[in-house]
């Protein structure tokens, strides 16, 4: 059963069922071509006053090919462009994984880009605590490069124009409501837009989705 049903698959894979359908469409025309001629009083000769008939049934024949054929390719090249655009999303999104997002002991949201290109417009977008975003608005920012150095560089600047580098780290202040504390947080997550115009969004469990792809 194995084997016929593999036979079956490989045939149907390349298309070759189309062919069978049409032989066997075909040959019952041809079939009942003949018992039309027999019930008639054709003579056995009958082939040469149906030349005409027999031409009609190579066009179908012909058709039915034509068709399957056209059907076939256009489906093969359906699944191959959708595994190929699967293939790309995904490789774009464990690309997109590397920037991480962590909550800190104190009231800071730790930012790393680990992708090897810069990430904008960055904004932390959840603090997830009992269920519910308790983010209530946003501190400083401080930005220092991570090159493995002894000397550590920081700097200030605005959250609405913070672009991290490669290797960059910002440290973003925050401010949750009801006097909830940062490390008692489920998730925190943040959203950035890649240099392609992606926008991404990442959370402290890892998970990562798009949010817009080019």
């Amino acid at each position: 059963m194995n084997l016929v049903t593999g036979w079956w698959r490989a045939v149907r894979s390349n298309g070759w069922h189309l062919y069978g359908v049409g032989l066997l469409l075909t040959l019952l025309l041809v079939f009942v071509g003949t018992q039309i001629a027999v019930w008639v009083g054709q003579d056995v000769n009958w082939y040469t006053g149906f030349g005409s008939w027999l031409g009609a049934i190579a066009s179908v024949f012909a058709a039915v090919v034509a068709l399957g054929i056209a059907t076939s390719d256009r489906r093969r090249a359906d699944r191959q462009r959708t595994i190929d655009s699967d293939e790309r999303n995904e490789a774009l999104r464990r690309q997109a994984s590397l920037v991480r997002a962590t909550a800190t002991h104190g009231d800071l949201i730790k930012v790393c880009n680990w992708r090897s290109s810069r990430i904008f417009n960055i904004e932390i977008t959840n603090v997830d605590i009992g269920g519910s975003n308790r983010l209530k608005t946003i501190g400083s920012i401080r930005v220092r490069m991570n090159d493995g150095s002894d000397q550590i560089s920081w700097w200030r600047t605005p959250l609405e124009t913070l672009v991290l580098k490669p290797n960059q780290e910002a440290w973003i202040a925050v401010e949750l409501a009801e006097r909830y504390r940062l490390d008692t947080a489920d998730k925190v997550a943040v959203r950035y837009n890649d240099e392609a115009g992606r926008s991404w969004e990442i959370d402290s469990r890892g998970r990562c989705h798009a949010i817009h792809l080019k």
